[in-house]
């Protein structure tokens, strides 16, 4: 008992200190001094405070990093410093974790993950993310942000980290275009990475875009990881010259390098579709060869996938895919879970829970879980005998009120959709996604713990699409 009246004593008056002081040190790292002034971080390791560490715990970029040695050795981990490749070896039971000093690419038992900031060597201590390592060993973490208290069970209790990678697709159609920079503004703190749909290739390897640096510097300045996407924009003879000369993926390959240095993207993103099914060697050997080229740098590297639920090699979409060879060539993969009904075909659901889940068991079978996106579509079809138009969530809102529809829903597909009749007595069917179609999706994600999820596209969402995400997938912790 006095244990614990010591330790509730302790707690208090970390508590007052942290809430009344604030402390000023110089920390040196990146060959640069850099001035930190904050409110004291607490550790809680196994229920007992750590104090006196030979460099406090501080807040970089939106995280905590403590000191490697002084904490996990705390937990029972081993510890090692290669002096050599600058690497830092936490180990624990079955995990082995490396991190890299200034690389946000670490290794969870050889299998490559993204970090949100890397290690650093700050005062000649090596610094690790606390939350990332913890969680990725198997340990609890909790973040207290009133009382500054980072708590970490040190029973190896394992939990599911609950905070998924929320990713918006960014466009820019014409200079000026605010949609997807307005929903940006609005969702910074959701987001955790943006995909903007910069650029197009042509057959060999050249790149142009038009580049909103508004949405560049946002993401940057609220601690959200930009990435740009390269396209083909679905041309099937575009995506063959390219893929098929080495030349040619090697000019793209130094170009993306190039663009990326320019503007301080984090990585870049893959968006090349439509692509011929005897080309799959090809593409397997492109993403290969950039990867091996951006991964050591530190980049992210990430590809679009058409959704699939097994290996059709011959299918006019998704043939040129190997999913179980592209698996060690990119740090994302974002599965395309829209689009089962499309508008050259039926009218139906964007995608059907049951549908959705059939893709996600087979990627899972052949991608490590941690690396896959879930793909949400934030809007629908709608369908007529004069066509079919696309329209945004909130368009197809608009739609339904506009011409008085009752949106029903599918308990079959977990989708909404509606009918009604235009003002040329045309009948109309409208399938479209939504903030009720979005949770079957969600809890998926949770259930097969995925990464997170990407969205298409940031302009069409509403803030009710939005906040059944925030709410089902926690995202954005502080630590």
């Amino acid at each position: 008992m006095r244990k614990i009246y010591t330790l509730l004593l302790t707690l208090l008056l970390i508590i007052i200190f942290n809430n009344e002081n604030t402390f000023a040190m110089s920390l040196n790292y990146d060959g640069v001094a850099h001035e930190y002034t904050a409110k004291p971080i607490t550790l809680i390791v196994g229920g007992q405070p750590v104090v006196n560490t030979q460099m406090p715990p501080i807040i970089l970029d939106g995280r905590t990093l403590v000191p490697a040695r002084e904490i996990f050795e705390n937990l029972g981990a081993s510890v090692k410093w290669d002096a050599k490749y600058k690497q830092v070896y936490v180990t624990y039971k079955n995990k082995m974790i490396i991190l890299t000093i200034n690389n946000k690419i670490a290794y969870i038992n050889q299998v490559t993950t993204q970090m949100d900031v890397p290690a650093k060597l700050i005062n000649d201590k090596t610094m690790i993310p606390v939350a990332f390592v913890a969680r990725n060993l198997g340990f609890d973490v909790n973040w207290d942000e009133r009382t500054r208290v980072v708590s970490i069970q040190g029973e190896g209790m394992t939990v599911v980290d609950q905070s998924k990678v929320v990713l918006g697709y960014a466009t820019y159609y014409y200079n000026g275009d605010k949609s997807s920079y307005n929903s940006m503004v609005v969702n910074k703190n959701l987001l955790d990475q943006v995909i903007t749909q910069t650029y197009t290739v042509d057959g060999q390897g050249n790149l142009t875009g038009l580049i909103s640096k508004e949405q560049i510097n946002l993401a940057k300045a609220n601690d959200i990881q930009i990435e740009a996407s390269v396209s083909n924009q679905f041309d099937s003879k575009v995506a063959k010259s390219l893929l098929e000369v080495s030349e040619n993926r090697t000019r793209l390959i130094n170009n993306i390098l190039v663009e990326i240095k320019k503007y301080g993207y984090a990585g870049i993103c893959i968006d090349i579709e439509c692509i011929y099914p005897s080309d799959r060697d090809y593409m397997t050997e492109f993403m290969k060869e950039l990867y091996i080229t951006l991964q050591p740098k530190g980049y992210l590297v990430t590809i679009d996938l058409p959704a699939k639920t097994y290996d059709d090699k011959a299918g006019a979409w998704q043939g040129a895919f190997d999913y179980k060879a592209l698996a060690q060539y990119a740090d994302q993969f974002v599965l395309m879970t829209y689009d089962e009904h499309y508008p050259q075909g039926m009218p139906g659901s964007i995608a059907s829970k049951g549908w959705v889940e059939d893709v996600v068991e087979y990627a899972t079978s052949v991608i490590p879980k941690e690396k896959i996106l879930l793909g949400l579509a934030a809007y629908g079809y709608d369908w007529s005998k004069s066509g079919t138009k696309a329209y945004s969530t909130s368009k197809a809102y608009s739609v339904a009120r506009i011409f008085g529809a009752t949106i029903n829903w599918d308990p079959i597909s977990a989708s909404a959709y509606y009918k009604y009749t235009d003002n040329k007595g045309i009948e109309h069917v409208v399938w479209f996604e939504n903030e009720n179609s979005i949770v079957s999706k969600l809890n998926i994600v949770n259930d097969y713990n995925l990464q997170g999820v990407s969205i298409w596209e940031l302009g069409y969402v509403t803030s009710e699409y939005m906040k059944e995400i925030g709410t089902v997938l926690h995202p954005h912790p502080l630590w």
